[in-house]
């Protein structure tokens, strides 16, 4: 692929200008602007994707019926638009797109691949000792720097990484470095697992206004289940959880533990 395609007019610049016009024109002709990201994508990376992939995707916005054009639909109506247009350049544009193009030019200048994604604990530090979880064993001894965790990201974005998993201990035990770490990556997406105690009105209000970082809440089922394991009043602690994250705009997932 050539990389200079990313150099040129198709620049982030002009994608989030696309996406800008998909969400002010949401309720109006929003197919037109979906196909237009299409469209776009394609330009960037049709070289590297066969051609099904685009079709498929033009398939998918023709069919309201199709269950991922409801889920798009049903975020583009619910979600904060500040944190659509961030998902989509971050994770989008940034990783799915820039970043991909820069790993593979990598691969062909050096001869070896480059991961997607970085997985990396902030503390192994936890609020809770729920029964399986190995982070009850070490306690909060283990945590990287600010400095650490900075570095990673910054040596992560020059080889083309722009997505960040963490997991724990509990990451938000972590949150103002985390904050930390999306404002002075701005291109990035920072993605944690929690068990949602720690999540306040003040702090997804920081998440809505950064628009990079986003949440898998640990759940096992319903109340019974899930506090047995999490201990007495987790499932609550959850369900309000997600009610405050609604209730600011922003996107967040679940985290299940299988068991017998």
């Amino acid at each position: 692929m050539a990389f200079e395609k990313f150099k040129g007019a198709a620049t982030r610049k002009a994608v989030g200008a696309t996406v800008d016009g998909v969400l002010k024109y949401v309720n109006k002709d929003r197919q037109k602007g979906l196909n237009r990201l299409v469209d776009i994508s394609e330009y960037l990376v049709g070289d590297l994707y066969p051609q099904a992939v685009f079709d498929g995707a033009r398939n998918m916005i023709a069919d309201p019926e199709n269950k991922w054009m409801k889920y798009v639909n049903s975020m583009l109506d619910e979600l904060d638009p500040h944190v659509v247009k961030t998902h989509i350049l971050n994770i989008g544009y940034q990783a799915g797109f820039y970043g991909y193009a820069k790993t593979n030019r990598f691969e062909e200048e050096h001869g070896y691949r480059i991961p997607w994604i970085i997985l990396m604990d902030p503390t192994s530090a936890c609020n809770k000792h729920c029964i399986g979880c190995w982070s009850a064993e070490y306690g909060n001894r283990l945590n990287l720097s600010y400095e650490d965790l900075a570095s990673i990201v910054r040596q992560g974005e020059e080889l083309g990484i722009y997505f960040y998993m963490m997991t724990g201990g509990e990451p938000l035990v972590r949150k103002d470095d985390i904050i930390r770490l999306a404002r002075e990556f701005p291109k990035s997406m920072f993605y944690a697992f929690t068990n949602g105690s720690l999540i306040t009105d003040e702090f997804a209000e920081t998440m809505r206004e950064l628009g990079n970082i986003s949440l898998a809440l640990s759940i096992e089922g319903f109340e019974g289940d899930n506090d047995a394991r999490r201990g007495e009043g987790s499932f609550q602690e959850v369900v309000k959880a997600m009610d405050i994250l609604k209730q600011h705009g922003l996107i967040f997932g679940t985290s299940i533990c299988y068991t017998s």
